[in-house]
C-alpha cells in the first residue's frame, strides 16, 4: 500500500484555485488529485463542504494562498456541519501554513504585477506550443538540423507552430 499525504489547499471563498499553479508545487509536481468522500472524512471529520485548517482529525499539509497567509480575524470551516470559527488568526489558533505560494486565479481589476495599471481578462488563441519530446519523433522522422560546421544533428526535440489568420489583422502582406 502507497502511504500519501492530505493537503489542504487554501484560498479565499471569492478566489478560485489554480490547478496548474498547484502542480507546480514541491510535493505536488509529480501528479495529485483531489480527495475521495472516504479520505475527507477520515482526515478531517466531516463531509465535503465544511472542511478547515482548525482540528482535523489526521496530520494534513496546509497550503495557504498569498491571499490567505495575510488575512486576519478570517473565518473558516470548523470540520463540523453548519459551523464555522470567526476571528481566526495564524500562529494564536492554528499552526503558521506549511507552505504559502501563489496558488489562485487572477481576478480582473487587481493590480498588475509591475504596478502601472490593473489587470484585464480577455480571451486568446494559442498560436504555439512547445513540447519536449526528446527524441522519439525526430530520430523516426529523421529530422535534423545543421550545426555551425554544417554537419547533421538529430534534432532533439520538435517544435510544433500553429498559424492562425485573423481576417480583421494583416499588414501590407495581406491578411
Amino acid at each position: 500500500m502507497v502511504k500519501s499525504t492530505v493537503w489542504l489547499l487554501l484560498v479565499r471563498g471569492d478566489h478560485q484555485l489554480n490547478e496548474v499553479k498547484a502542480g507546480k508545487l514541491p510535493g505536488l509536481k509529480h501528479g495529485f488529485r483531489f480527495a475521495t468522500v472516504a479520505e475527507i472524512e477520515s482526515h478531517f471529520g466531516c463531509k465535503p463542504g465544511y472542511l478547515g485548517p482548525i482540528g482535523t482529525t489526521k496530520a494534513v499539509k496546509v497550503v495557504a494562498d498569498r491571499t490567505v497567509a495575510a488575512m486576519s480575524d478570517f473565518v473558516c470551516g470548523a470540520n463540523d456541519a453548519d459551523f464555522h470559527y470567526t476571528g481566526v488568526n495564524w500562529g494564536r489558533d492554528l499552526p503558521e501554513p506549511d507552505v504559502v505560494a501563489d496558488i489562485r486565479n487572477v481576478v480582473e481589476g487587481e493590480p498588475s504585477p509591475d504596478g502601472k495599471g490593473v489587470l484585464a481578462i480577455q480571451r486568446g488563441i494559442e498560436v504555439g506550443h512547445v513540447f519536449f519530446l526528446g527524441t522519439k519523433y525526430s530520430l523516426a522522422m529523421s529530422a535534423t538540423y545543421l550545426d555551425e560546421r554544417q554537419a547533421a544533428v538529430d534534432a532533439d526535440g520538435l517544435l510544433r507552430h500553429r498559424r492562425h489568420a485573423h481576417p480583421r489583422r494583416g499588414d501590407r502582406a495581406g491578411p
